[in-house]
């Protein structure tokens, strides 16, 4: 129509906390980023400053245009504030620079979107080769290992609607499943509540903790030993989700299964299982990697939304 306003390059964004990274994408399109930008985030001082001064590198108005945001927090209120940073930010305040509301979406959410854009050179089967259907009802688990674990379950309805919904699943409490593993839970419950998927898990490698006398393991031994719990943690989370269409892999994870030992590994302790056994043994299971994976899925969920 000759009235219809000018459909303007939608804006993605992804707040990792350290650094912030920019894009634009085409209305309607989930794929073509261009005028990518990377950002220290403790060059500025507010978020707000971030976003002008990319919009003053690539000569652009903000003003008009749809933005995706991908943050390293929990979205749970108007108020973002982004871990492992220092910037905290006001979702309505933003819609100043848009003329409305920009979407913003856990970064882990930002993931199950962008397996859209999977290939079968950006996603490496395990085990059994899987076909990743997305006009199948069911739903798909993605889960993120670095610095923090995360969680989030695309769901496919039966009339194609696509939905993606957070979990905190690595959240909730650990359980060993033989003695190293529960003498580890014991060094690691001093001064803690409970101890979670994600304080095993994301413990850091080089942590002087794995050498403590009751532990004492090597590298290649901390990295066995988080496949395996790996694999027990995907395993429950799917099984949670009843996520039998599939499950990404994304992170650290590539660095646990990163040989047939280790992959052998997660898949014994992610089958390992009284119940629904089968349903497991039987989910295709993915290793992703992919460049400007979370902005992919920032331009994905926008393609949904306003095609």
């Amino acid at each position: 129509m000759d009235n219809e306003p000018e459909k303007l390059d939608h804006i993605l964004v992804n707040m990792s906390g350290l650094t912030a990274e920019f894009a634009l994408v085409k209305y309607g399109s989930e794929h073509g980023l261009h005028s990518i930008r990377k950002y220290d985030c403790s060059s500025f001082a507010t978020a707000t400053d971030c976003f002008n001064a990319y919009a003053r590198d690539i000569n652009i108005n903000m003003k008009g245009r749809k933005c995706a945001i991908a943050v390293s927090a929990a979205v749970t209120s108007d108020v973002i504030k982004i871990m492992r940073g220092n910037w905290t930010f006001s979702v309505l305040g933003f819609s100043h620079m848009f003329g409305q509301k920009p979407i913003v979406i856990n970064d882990t959410s930002a993931l199950s979107w962008a397996n859209f854009a999977g290939t079968q050179l950006t996603h490496q089967p395990l085990g059994l080769p899987g076909q990743m259907d997305f006009n199948k009802a069911g739903k798909y688990l993605t889960i993120q290992v670095m610095g923090g674990a995360g969680l989030s379950t695309l769901i496919i309805t039966p009339d194609n609607q696509r939905i993606v919904v957070d979990s905190e699943h690595a959240h909730t409490g650990f359980y060993p499943s033989n003695d190293l593993e529960y003498r580890i839970l014991q060094a690691m419950k001093l001064g803690k509540l409970q101890v979670s998927w994600e304080h095993i898990l994301c413990i850091s490698d080089n942590d002087p903790f794995w050498q403590k006398p009751e532990i004492n393991l090597t590298r290649v031994e901390i990295l066995d030993l988080k496949a395996s719990i790996l694999g027990a943690f995907a395993g429950d989370a799917t099984l949670s989700q009843t996520a039998w269409n599939g499950l990404f892999l994304y992170g650290d994870c590539i660095q646990y299964l990163n040989t047939p030992e280790r992959i052998a590994m997660f898949q014994k302790r992610f089958e390992l299982k009284n119940s629904y056994r089968m349903n497991l043994q039987n989910t295709p299971r993915w290793l992703v990697k992919m460049e400007h994976r979370s902005l992919r899925g920032c331009a994905a969920m926008l393609a949904q939304l306003y095609p």
